[in-house]
């Protein structure tokens, strides 16, 4: 498969991490977090495929759970929390622990996972497809993150909300696909 076509994929696999991280820049996220973050979902990028391929149909035989629901399911918890602390009087900075980037970086890379499946019939170049899919997915999340750290300081508290009003649509979309 060609390199470009490669990286189409690592595109559409990291655009709701992208998305994602746009809701949690907007709780103006320290950048030494925001590279964690960053590096995180990167990290989950290149594993989850890896184990995809080796876990498989297998997973889905014991949990028979769509990743999609999941992914739903995470989201509305996520949102959830973000919204009970919005009207906490510190400021919130939604992602400050390793659990809190975990949960995040799994979510989305959910469908790394399901690509995992697959992976073989993209390309036989398994740890370049993987490396591609975590070095986009990681440029995807630091630029989202900042950007919804940006737009924080354009638009102020209500950014915040329209965080977790993004995370409950994402969460719909996710549980009703």
């Amino acid at each position: 498969m060609s390199f470009f076509t490669i990286l189409l994929i690592a595109v559409s696999l990291s655009m709701d991490a992208f998305t994602l991280a746009i809701s949690y820049g907007l709780f103006n996220l320290k950048i030494s977090i925001i590279i964690k973050i960053s590096i995180f979902v990167g990290l989950f990028h290149f594993f989850m495929p890896l184990l995809g391929l080796k876990v498989g149909s297998f997973i889905y035989e014991i949990i028979p759970i769509k990743e999609d629901l999941l992914m739903g399911i995470i989201f509305l918890i996520l949102s959830i929390d973000l919204l009970i602390n919005i009207f906490k009087e510190e400021e919130y900075k939604s992602i400050n622990n390793n659990i809190q980037i975990l949960l995040f970086s799994f979510a989305v890379s959910l469908d790394s996972f399901t690509v995992g499946l697959s992976l073989k019939a993209i390309d036989e170049r398994i740890l370049l497809v993987t490396t591609i899919f975590m070095i986009v997915s990681s440029i995807f999340t630091f630029t989202g993150l900042f950007f919804g750290r940006i737009i924080k300081k354009i638009i102020g508290k209500k950014a915040e909300l329209f965080g977790v009003v993004s995370l409950i649509f994402l969460a719909i979309y996710y549980i009703t696909k």
